[in-house]
């Protein structure tokens, strides 16, 4: 019974009412801020072979394991999961300043805790995008950014 109750409890406090769910929503891409849109994006190297531009870890990305890729109506598309000494903020306007420099318009950043997101995608019926989470680790060697990659290069 205190099972029943407390997953109740928990749909309750994560569900919301439709109307603001809606009213939450953009109706058109967001504009990344000034200070932190990326003119020339750093360096990067492809998460996967045959990887879309936009699909890259920076200079010092470690991959946890190869890059998981498959085929899919959207086209080719990926995820790889990854270490990085940059902070959730630079994650994001690193793969901000490779989505755009690749025609990608940024539609989503959140901020939750130290923990970032963002994504991007094409604004044709390509369906190319990318998502990206970055958070916070503790590592042996100081303090770390584990970062998950997913995209889709579109069809």
């Amino acid at each position: 019974m205190c099972l029943a109750l407390a997953a109740g409890l928990a749909l309750t406090a994560c569900s919301e009412p439709a109307e603001d769910a809606a009213a939450e929503a953009p109706a058109a891409p967001l504009e990344a801020p000034a200070s932190r849109a990326a003119a020339t994006p750093s360096p990067g190297r492809p998460a996967a072979p045959r990887a879309p531009a936009y699909a890259v870890l920076p200079a010092d990305g470690r991959a946890e394991s190869p890059a998981t890729v498959a085929e899919g109506p959207a086209g080719p598309g990926g995820m790889v999961t990854y270490q990085t000494a940059l902070s959730p903020d630079a994650v994001v306007d690193f793969h901000r300043g490779h989505a755009e420099a690749s025609g990608l318009a940024t539609v989503m950043t959140m901020t939750q805790g130290e923990a970032r997101a963002y994504g991007a995608a094409a604004q044709d019926a390509t369906g190319a995008g990318l998502q990206v989470v970055a958070s916070p680790v503790a590592a042996e060697g100081g303090p770390e950014t584990s970062v998950t990659l997913t995209w889709t290069a579109g069809g």
